[in-house]
């Protein structure tokens, strides 16, 4: 899972949503998933109306399967 909050005023929203996805599969295999069979299986992107500027929270959540060690 990556989650984190952006200002698109900064960042474009699709360099940031890229990032994400990155760090979420990077966790995901730090966790112990095979990397070939990583996939995200949930994404949210809510704009904070509360924060200055254009602030959203971006949350991707990766999965796999379990990298079996002999």
């Amino acid at each position: 899972v990556s989650e984190k909050l952006v200002d698109y005023e900064e960042t474009s929203r699709e360099e940031a949503l890229e990032h994400a996805r990155q760090e979420a599969i990077a966790a995901a295999v730090r966790a112990g998933a095979d990397e070939s069979t990583v996939e995200i299986i949930d994404s949210e992107d809510v704009p904070l109306a509360y924060y200055p500027g254009k602030t959203s929270r971006i949350r991707v959540k990766a999965a796999g399967d379990l990298l079996m060690k002999h």
